[in-house]
């Protein structure tokens, strides 16, 4: 356990097959002790590190950009969307922007998602004793292990994820 992570190393994100499909892996670290954030600030520091992403991707394929203007800029576009949605549902907002033809698109689809709303997928996996283990291994397996895992906090709510927004995807492993 790892009680603060610094900013810098928060986020990790890479592609998920082809660039076509704009699918990301996304990783967030917090340690025990940093703060969390509403999900509004959440939401943007993700969308800006996936933008970044993007410019990284495009740099190393040997184009030049200015990244720090343009991210500069997404934040402010940002800003303008969470602005703007709280006060007119629906409202889509349209300015121009100064990225590469498929970094622009490619934002262009972040904006737009996350205007339609953020949905969040996570790994909830069970332990259970296997039923030919030994009598000792089924006690602490499944009555240790389960009353831990019953008597903590789940990561959603932790997080701070409303449930309206959480898919779950859980696996059950006989040991």
């Amino acid at each position: 356990m790892i009680p603060k992570i610094p900013v810098r190393e928060r986020f990790f994100v890479s592609r998920v097959g082809s660039p076509e499909f704009c699918l990301f892996k996304c990783i967030v670290r917090y340690g025990y002790k940093d703060a969390r954030q509403d999900s509004y600030t959440f939401e943007n520091q993700l969308i800006e590190k996936v933008v970044e992403f993007l410019q990284n991707e495009i740099q190393d394929s040997s184009k030049i950009m200015e990244s720090e203007g343009q991210v500069a800029l997404v934040r402010h576009q940002l800003g303008q969307v969470v602005n703007e949605a709280t006060q007119e549902p629906g409202n889509v907002v349209k300015t121009s922007r100064f990225f590469d033809a498929t970094v622009n698109d490619e934002v262009d689809e972040l904006l737009e998602a996350k205007q339609s709303g953020v949905t969040y997928m996570m790994g909830h996996t069970f332990v259970v004793a296997h039923s030919s283990s030994s009598l000792v291994k089924k006690f602490v397996i499944n009555t240790v292990y389960g009353f831990l895992r019953r008597n903590s906090r789940h990561p959603a709510v932790t997080l701070g994820i409303p449930q309206s927004s959480l898919i779950e995807i859980g696996m059950v492993y006989h040991v």
